[in-house]
């Protein structure tokens, strides 16, 4: 039997007090999650960046190389030509 000077907990005390808790918790998941969302768009976006500057070297390489050797570069486009035409044209 409980002390007649011991408080007791009504269900509803105990109700808003696990409640509290939940809603705690439900706030520390809610701004964790908030952290992590801004680290993964700083690394998607870090990652964009690198390569977008990787396709933009790829490109003024490939560009030079066609200027340099406009010959191989049109022998090398009409045998991909091929090879793509000869893959394909039984599917199709």
């Amino acid at each position: 039997m409980a002390d007649s000077n011991t408080p007791t907990i009504t269900e509803t005390e105990a109700a808003q007090t696990r409640t509290g808790g939940v809603k705690e918790n439900a706030k520390l998941v809610a701004d964790k999650a908030n952290v992590l969302g801004h680290e993964v768009q700083d690394a998607a976006v870090a990652q964009f960046e690198r390569a977008k500057e990787a396709t933009s070297v790829a490109v003024d390489t490939g560009s030079e190389f066609v200027r340099k050797n406009p010959g191989l570069a049109i022998a090398g486009a009409v045998g991909f030509g091929l090879l793509l035409g000869l893959a394909l044209r039984d599917r199709y």
